[in-house]
């Protein structure tokens, strides 16, 4: 106990690097969501430590071809793993088959992990994705000191109207509550939440949802953010008012990410103001979506783009004004902080993760608490920043110097690296 006190003192005392393992069963570069959560974190604690990442091998090709933009000293080291094609098959063919695959994949990495270490003899390890608090992970099995999140998980609609959600939607809201309810107390999810060093979760909902005895270790830390490059190398500039009014929604068009009060709000955008809308992004309610706004695809001012490369889809995203993502669950919203960086005004609800980045300052926020007269409330300010180039600009530069204070990944390694040396003194005292 000694030798590991006077271990963690130098690391804290003399700036070693630590050796850390990440897991990120999700982690590619340049496909946002928790594919670059993964990656992002795994780039940013490779800044400060040794990092090994644990992987899925479907991973691989990606990510070696992000790793040539990487100083070579700078680079994390990859492991990876995929289960058998038996395994593969039920991901993609059964119900939950995705969710059935990452419990295997997350015990089957167990052994694999304590192999590594073996070698290594990691300082601590870190859990970042699938960032979702109820399922089982591996890390407590293996024997070292670890940290789970920052996850979400614990997200849950609380704006209920039956034309946002449909029916589909409104069953799927039913069947998440329940398993995140059954889930969050299991045995295994239980085990983590013990053995942790400490949780970190994304929103308000989710620490809610843990078991009161584990809230004292936890604090809510966003898991998404971006590198401070990509806010440097963004073109930042005003909005010529000659040019036609620009809206677009990014990201999976399905229920929850409130793509069905979208279209509420531009069927009666359509009275009020001229504008274009884009669609970037496809998913579940791609058709269904089409359909109800069929007249104003005809008319051009609706465009469904579909799915695009990151790359491809900020520069996109750059050329609108405003960033319509009414999300009634997302635990981050990555494209919300992409939006702030290039001056794009984000337009959010006051739920979820979003609802956590988004201030009424930095970006428009509306409450949830009175579904009834939100399309009217959307409209309405989306006319005024459309009217007045002061409240717009205003919008736009407190987006972008918040963002840069708040969304870059080294403020968030930095905090999770001095908390986590803390915790290892303080444990060995």
């Amino acid at each position: 106990m000694l030798v590991q006190k006077l271990l963690f003192s130098n690391i804290m005392e003399r700036n070693i690097s630590m050796k850390v393992l990440i897991s990120a069963y999700a982690c590619e570069p340049g496909l946002g969501s928790e594919p670059e959560i993964g990656w992002n974190w795994s780039l940013g604690m490779a800044e400060y430590s040794e990092v090994w990442t644990i992987t899925r091998a479907s991973n691989q090709i990606r990510i070696e071809e992000g790793l040539r933009d990487i100083d070579k000293s700078k680079r994390p080291n990859f492991v990876y793993y995929d289960l058998p094609l038996i395994f593969r098959w039920w991901k993609k063919h059964l119900p939950w088959g995705t969710q059935i695959y990452y419990f295997f994949w997350q015990m089957a990495i167990i052994r694999k992990i304590r192999i590594i270490n073996n070698d290594v003899e990691f300082d601590f390890a870190q859990h970042i994705t699938f960032g979702n608090m109820i399922w089982p992970i591996a890390l407590p099995w293996i024997g070292i000191p670890f940290i789970i999140g920052p996850v979400g998980g614990g997200e849950y609609p609380v704006c209920y109207k039956w034309q946002f959600f449909r029916f589909k939607g409104t069953v799927e809201k039913v069947i998440r509550r329940v398993v995140q309810r059954v889930f969050v107390v299991s045995p295994l999810a239980r085990f983590g939440y013990k053995r942790a060093l400490k949780i970190y979760v994304t929103t308000q909902q989710s620490y809610d949802l843990l078991p009161l005895k584990y809230q004292k270790k936890t604090e809510i830390l966003q898991s998404i953010a971006i590198n401070e490059d990509l806010v440097r190398n963004v073109d930042f500039r005003k909005r010529k008012y000659d040019e036609k009014f620009r809206i677009v929604f990014m990201g999976r068009l399905c229920y929850w990410k409130g793509v069905y009060l979208v279209a509420e709000v531009i069927k009666s955008l359509s009275k009020h103001i001229e504008y274009t809308f884009s669609f970037i992004g496809e998913g579940s309610e791609s058709k269904k979506l089409r359909s109800i706004l069929d007249k104003e695809i005809d008319n051009g001012v609706v465009v469904f783009y579909g799915p695009m490369q990151r790359k491809e889809a900020i520069t996109e995203l750059k050329k609108n004004n405003v960033l319509l993502f009414p999300s009634f669950q997302d635990s981050g919203g990555m494209v919300v902080y992409e939006a702030m960086a290039a001056g794009v005004v984000a337009f959010v609800l006051d739920v979820a993760g979003p609802g956590v980045n988004v201030n009424g300052v930095n970006g428009v926020k509306f409450t949830c608490s009175e579904p009834d007269g939100l399309v009217e409330k959307i409209v309405n300010k989306i006319e005024e920043v459309k009217n007045d180039s002061r409240i717009y600009s205003m919008y736009q530069e407190a987006g972008r110097d918040w963002v840069c204070k708040h969304g870059v990944i080294d403020n968030r390694i930095v905090k999770i690296t001095e908390d986590v040396s803390n915790l290892l003194i303080s444990n060995v005292k």
